[in-house]
């Protein structure tokens, strides 16, 4: 009988050992857990960074052709005649535009174009703004013709 309950002590004790996990496996599930986390967390930052990136360049993109509407026929171009050369910070009387807590300056280059400069100008936009500390623009350019 002693040999018995002896017998039966032991494969409780083996059973409760068994039931549980030790606190190295916890630790290293732990740590396992932490790298990958933070290698999702750091794939999620470089996605939002280049999400504000794409969306600065659209905004500055969208208020270049905007820009460059502005002069799509060729009496705005005219009542510009004597001005070939850059109009800067306000073009058409409108200013800088802010959004988002970044000011995008677009800048109006008229200049004649290759060929016949009476009847064909080139019209150069661009927009710049500063991301941080990091100064950027965007270029669009077009041709006007007068026939």
């Amino acid at each position: 009988m002693k040999q018995y309950q002896l017998a039966t002590g032991l494969l409780k004790k083996r059973k409760m050992v068994i039931k549980g996990f030790s606190l190295i496996e916890v630790a290293i599930a732990i740590a396992v857990l932490g790298l990958v986390a933070g290698t999702v967390v750091s794939v999620f930052a470089a996605g939002a960074k280049a999400a504000r990136k794409t969306q600065q360049q659209t905004i500055a993109y969208n208020l270049a052709r905007a820009v460059l509407e502005q002069y799509s026929d060729w009496t705005s171009l005219d009542q510009l005649d004597g001005l070939d050369g850059i109009v800067t910070n306000q073009v058409n009387g409108r200013p800088a535009v802010t959004l988002n807590n970044i000011i995008y300056t677009p800048t109006l280059t008229i200049s004649d174009g290759p060929i016949s400069p009476a009847q064909l100008k080139l019209l150069n936009t661009t927009v710049d703004w500063t991301d941080g500390s990091i100064a950027r623009n965007i270029s669009v350019s077009t041709l006007k013709a007068n026939y």
